[in-house]
């Protein structure tokens, strides 16, 4: 049954009410949005002390940003994997099924995140010739591209534990993790690399310092999260062992891994096609896209809100509330950032010479942020909408359709960039025309019946029932 939205606003029964659908979606979106500001604003003070020392260390920093982003996807297997059956099993009332996927996810997260550091450093000539990396950068790019492959399994420890506790419901803890981070990162940043009280100043050993101490921070604290919150016990067995669950972990995280994978994979040949136009343009990405993640984030709150209470009711089989929860996000987050979009279309200019006075940066930085403020009310589709749909079970559809369907953005780009001759503006028109594409055919799912009773609660909990 398709949602009336007019008569479900004018209702004053609880079930039925936006209202009280508004209120659901942001109790549980509120410390997300928190969490995600305070990281976006700890990023970007990041990005402000590494603007200090030059646009070639920015440069470095953008290109191992895209290059450990597009081969992380492999982690995402685990933690997209996890995350949704959580959402499903618990609100389907099997809470000890729930604490072995997450167990299990969080040994599965450990060894994959080894591996692709030992990858990442092993393979360092061949992504540099992927990436076509100046020559002016190479040995800067080199040594950061190695500090933060080594990080890898601890930040991507963080990650995972967080999206556990999240689908647990414990949004405002996972909140709390992320300042202890930002904070100790954002302390040591200050100190060592722009020599706040007289501190010694490291330059890129400051830099790397503090994030390594953000980091141990992160993944102390997360071990108290996770003892506290898991709804049962963990054994010796499940840690040593595991609980058997990994499989079925990788087998629904795999789809949906995929399909974000195929996102990731184009904006490396993006960033492979910015990298052409010089270091200026992949120092105007990196600012670009650093401002972008601030006028976003609202609608990436109610996007994971909306996943794990859709895939709460979803795990009961209860469509009907899934639905009127997704749209109802939809209606909260396409709101919300257009506005944010006409903000950052009108103040373009002034946003990017917050992070440089490089004239020929500031021209190209103004054009872009002006196209992807165009773009913004298409990506809140994208995000809300694939939330609801990743937290149904609805991962395969994603992946076949709207993880193929990125590719046009990587086609339209070059085609705007090079042939036609737009250069760094041209790439983005080619970006913003791919989320349009894809907003469309996400809307059209959701419209439709086809996500329905997919959910992956009927998975055999026999083991939990023998042991109750």
């Amino acid at each position: 049954m398709k949602l009336n939205l007019y008569e479900c606003f004018l209702s004053f029964d609880k079930e039925c009410s936006v209202i009280s659908i508004y209120r659901q979606i942001l109790s549980l979106s509120w410390p997300i949005l928190l969490e995600m500001t305070a990281q976006t604003t700890i990023n970007n003070l990041n990005l402000w002390v590494v603007s200090h020392l030059g646009s070639t260390i920015v440069a470095s920093v953008g290109l191992t940003g895209a290059l450990i982003a597009a081969l992380s996807i492999l982690l995402s297997i685990v933690g997209l994997g996890a995350t949704v059956l959580i959402a499903q099993f618990r609100g389907a009332n099997h809470p000890q099924k729930a604490t072995a996927f997450a167990v299990d996810a969080l040994r599965l997260n450990l060894v994959i995140a080894t591996l692709l550091t030992l990858l990442l450093i092993a393979g360092i000539p061949v992504w540099f010739a992927i990436l076509h990396v100046p020559s002016s950068i190479v040995a800067t790019t080199r040594a950061y591209l190695t500090f933060m492959a080594i990080l890898l399994p601890f930040s991507s420890w963080i990650g995972i534990s967080g999206g556990i506790l999240r689908s647990f419901g414990a949004t405002r803890v996972v909140f709390y993790q992320t300042l202890l981070v930002i904070g100790v990162t954002a302390l040591f940043n200050l100190l060592f690399v722009t020599g706040l009280w007289n501190a010694p100043r490291l330059g890129l050993t400051g830099l790397y310092l503090a994030n390594a101490s953000g980091a141990m921070a992160g993944v102390i604290y997360s071990f108290l999260l996770l003892a506290r919150h898991l709804p049962t016990p963990v054994t010796r067995r499940m840690i040593l062992r595991g609980s058997g669950q990994a499989m079925a972990v990788l087998r629904v995280g795999l789809p949906s891994a995929l399909e974000l994978g195929s996102y990731q994979f184009t904006q490396f040949f993006l960033v492979s096609l910015i990298a052409r136009l010089g270091a200026n343009a992949v120092a105007t990405r990196v600012y670009a896209i650093s401002i972008e993640s601030a006028s976003f984030l609202f609608g990436l709150g109610i996007a994971q809100g909306v996943s794990i209470l859709v895939g709460h009711e979803a795990g009961k089989g209860a469509f009907h509330p899934a639905r009127r929860i997704a749209w109802s996000g939809v209606t909260l987050g396409v709101s919300g950032m257009s506005l944010l979009a006409l903000l950052l279309f009108i103040f373009a200019h002034s946003l990017i010479t917050l992070f440089t006075a490089d004239p020929e940066v500031v021209r190209l930085g103004a054009r872009v942020l002006q196209i992807i403020a165009l773009a913004q009310p298409a990506k809140a589709l994208n995000m809300i909408i694939g939330g609801a749909l990743r937290g149904a079970g609805d991962n395969r559809w994603l992946m076949w359709n709207s993880g193929m369907f990125v590719w046009i953005s990587v086609l339209a780009a070059w085609l705007f960039g090079f042939p036609l001759g737009l250069g760094l503006a041209g790439i983005w028109w080619g970006m913003c025309l791919d989320e349009w594409v894809r907003a469309a055919l996400l809307f059209s799912r959701l419209r439709g019946k086809g996500w329905e009773n997919r959910q992956l609660t009927h998975v055999d909990t026999a083991p939990e029932t023998a042991a109750r």
